[in-house]
């Protein structure tokens, strides 16, 4: 009996981390999608402040969509909002300051 039940708990675990994995997977592409997309629109609408090529308008977006989306694909975690915090700023981040290379709007991103 006691076998089957750490059996069955190790089972559990890992479905849970496959289960986490595919979330994170799906949270940041939703964050490279809308996220870019609520940038571009933003900033080519009302940005004002520039930042190299960049706006500030548009990242606040990214960052505020990055974060919202977030907030909502992991409403169940306990830390949901050190999770999307870090997020959304390390995918704004990317966004303003990436080059070519990286993630940016009209990188190698479709």
């Amino acid at each position: 009996m006691c076998i089957e039940l750490i059996a069955c708990s190790h089972r559990v675990a890992a479905s849970g981390l496959v289960f986490t994995c595919l979330l994170l997977s799906a949270c940041t592409t939703v964050f490279l999608v809308l996220g870019d997309m609520s940038a571009a629109l933003i900033g080519i609408s009302f940005g004002r402040i520039k930042i190299g090529k960049k706006s500030l308008e548009g990242t606040l977006a990214m960052f505020t969509t990055c974060y919202l989306i977030g907030a909502v694909m992991f409403w169940h975690a306990d830390f949901t909002e050190w999770v999307c915090f870090v997020g959304a700023l390390t995918a704004s981040l990317v966004e303003l300051f990436g080059t070519k290379r990286l993630v940016s709007s009209g990188g190698y991103a479709p």
